[in-house]
């Protein structure tokens, strides 16, 4: 008697492994700048899932806000970056040395006082901004070796320097766009090319303010 031969038994496929957190964020960034909003939305609403510490939801938040104030959606901004530095804060508690959670904190605290110098709430604008910049300072400013860092605390510098002018403080402001014109020259010294436009503007505005304050005795 012939025996059947035994039945093949397939294996099922493997599951795809779910995306990382970080490759969700690359997503997120190939959306924007081809600017395929919808995309970038469902990306975002992944990395929020995906995140697993509070550095990465604090990175999920900030990048929340970024997309809705570029929508021009500012409540939702508002909420998100003060999302964002909630967690911001709790990851720097369990780092406090860490330059990545500080640069992150710094960063999502520029985002409140980007959204509230936009809806004219100053005060508020000028908290974020000038705790933003105590941080910049805090990881080694001006003298930092990553072109980066100083780059950071040039845009920081300028930042509270227009809301001071905004509040009628010209001196203060003109101080801080000072030291923003000498790491904006050392930076562009460095890489032209990067940096040029940059030292350009800010040289453009330190004139400008200049020539408000007038001469000084």
């Amino acid at each position: 008697m012939v025996q059947p031969a035994p039945a093949t038994v397939e294996a099922a496929p493997s599951a795809a492994p779910s995306p990382t957190f970080e490759s969700l964020r690359a997503e997120l960034v190939s959306h924007s700048r081809a600017e395929r909003w919808s995309e970038a939305a469902q990306a975002l609403d992944r990395m929020k899932r995906a995140a697993r510490d509070d550095q990465q939801r604090a990175i999920a938040a900030r990048d929340l806000g970024d997309f809705m104030h570029g929508q021009g959606r500012l409540d939702e901004a508002a909420e998100a970056y003060a999302e964002a530095v909630s967690f911001a804060r709790d990851a720097l508690r369990t780092a406090p040395d860490a330059a990545p959670a500080i640069d992150l904190l710094a960063g999502s605290l520029s985002g409140v006082g980007d959204v509230a110098e936009a809806e004219g709430r100053l005060d508020e604008a000028l908290t974020a901004f000038e705790e933003s910049l105590a941080l910049r300072r805090s990881t080694g400013g001006r003298e930092a070796a990553d072109p980066n860092a100083q780059a950071a605390l040039s845009i920081s510098l300028e930042r509270l320097a227009d809301v001071r002018e905004d509040r009628g403080h010209r001196m203060r402001a003109l101080a801080l766009y000072r030291e923003s014109f000498d790491v904006s020259a050392r930076l562009a010294a460095a890489d032209p090319a990067r940096f040029g436009s940059d030292f350009a503007a800010t040289r453009q505005r330190l004139a400008e303010l200049e020539a408000k304050v007038g001469p000084i005795d």
